[in-house]
């Protein structure tokens, strides 16, 4: 199923042999459906494949539909309560907040870093919010990464308002932390609450989600890379990031959350958060979102930007919209299908085309494993009721 006008951004990832395999699986004897028929072992098969090709510990795998769970599945040491940080997954449920104080009327899209923040230097000043959760601000993406001593959510702010801008506001996409990280400076300002008060109030306590934690993302991606930071490298050197590693180095309570990419929870309380995702704002009867919200995350954000500058953890097709990436693109702009891919092989999605929306979480780089939980998302589509 297609959504009329969309233009495909998707499918480039996908192999002859997996079209092949997916066609296959497609095809059913009218006198039944045998074990090797069903879409779903062949679904488990390709999981599998992932988890023993990639050497990785243990996996995740859960999907929703409008009607709900449809399939999961788990490997080794991640079950469905297993928290793990879950990277760039974090800017998903950061611009979420912000969007709740949108709903309010407390933000606005629109509104520049001086309406909230006076003492901002003039260069600031011109930058809107919809440019700080779309990348498209011209601040230094990479400063916020830095500063693992901040004490204080003012003090991040100073260090931004520090450098300089790398291009104008608006002419730029440059994919990192410190402009989410200024978003979410201004809606402590406006509310007089921190950031952790306001996800828990926002997010976190009306999904009923217990597992989050925010932990520092530099140290995570040291317990990646070195060889002497945690068991799982130390004993296969597969860039696995170890639970012992993140406990040592790791910063829970932090005062100061790195919002875009310091989130750790489990595959089912991200689920839950993507099941309220694909219900346009509502989940279990409870509205955490309005739709309008939803629906502008979710619309195309980067479509005049001149200079895409390209990221590891992105397809080279893929565009921004709020908080999320955009592998493709219907009409008025609208995101057919969206994900928010973390360095450290968390891929959550919804795909409004199919009606759909999961998780897939691991502990890994990224690299390693997207494109092939990009071709198992699309095997999944196989799965039906």
């Amino acid at each position: 199923m297609t959504i009329p006008g969309v233009h495909s951004m998707r499918r480039s990832h996908t192999t002859l042999a997996s079209i092949t395999s997916a066609f296959i699986i497609g095809i059913t004897l009218s006198s039944g459906v045998s074990d090797a028929e069903d879409p779903r072992s062949s679904v488990d098969a390709r999981f599998d494949d992932i988890v023993s090709t990639a050497r990785i510990t243990g996996a995740m795998i859960i999907i929703y539909d409008e009607r709900g769970l449809l399939y999961q599945r788990s490997a080794g040491t991640i079950g469905v309560d297993t928290a793990v940080p879950v990277a760039s997954a974090s800017k998903w449920l950061t611009t979420a907040v912000i969007m709740s104080l949108v709903d309010e009327g407390q933000l606005s899209l629109d509104a520049t870093v001086r309406d909230y923040v006076d003492d901002a230097p003039e260069s600031f000043g011109p930058i809107t919010l919809r440019q700080l959760l779309s990348h498209t601000s011209g601040i230094e993406p990479q400063t916020v990464l830095q500063l693992r001593g901040a004490s204080s959510s003012r003090e991040v702010a100073e260090a931004i308002f520090a450098t300089q801008l790398i291009d104008l506001p608006g002419s730029t996409f440059a994919y990192g932390g410190s402009s989410m990280q200024l978003a979410a400076y201004i809606a402590e300002v406006r509310t007089g609450q921190s950031w952790s008060q306001l996800f828990d109030e926002r997010i976190a306590r009306p999904l009923g989600i217990t597992s989050a934690a925010w932990v520092h993302p530099l140290a995570v991606s040291e317990a990646v890379t070195s060889p002497a930071t945690g068991p799982e490298i130390a004993q296969g050197g597969d860039g696995q990031v170890g639970a012992d590693s993140l406990r040592a180095q790791g910063r829970p309570g932090s005062d100061v959350p790195l919002v875009a990419g310091g989130l750790s929870m489990s595959a089912g309380d991200l689920s839950t958060f993507m099941q309220m995702i694909l219900g346009f704002g509502r989940f279990d009867g409870v509205r955490v979102l309005s739709e309008a919200s939803v629906r502008e995350m979710e619309r195309l954000q980067t479509g005049t930007v001149a200079d895409f500058r390209r990221v590891p953890v992105a397809m080279p097709a893929w565009r921004y919209g709020l908080g999320i990436w955009c592998e493709e693109v219907g009409s008025a702009n609208a995101c057919a299908v969206t994900n928010s891919a973390g360095a450290f092989g968390t891929v959550p999605w919804v795909d409004r085309s199919t009606g759909r929306a999961g998780v897939f979480v691991t502990r890994t780089q990224l690299p390693r494993i997207l494109t092939s939980v990009l071709e198992l998302r699309d095997l999944s589509e196989s799965i039906q009721r």
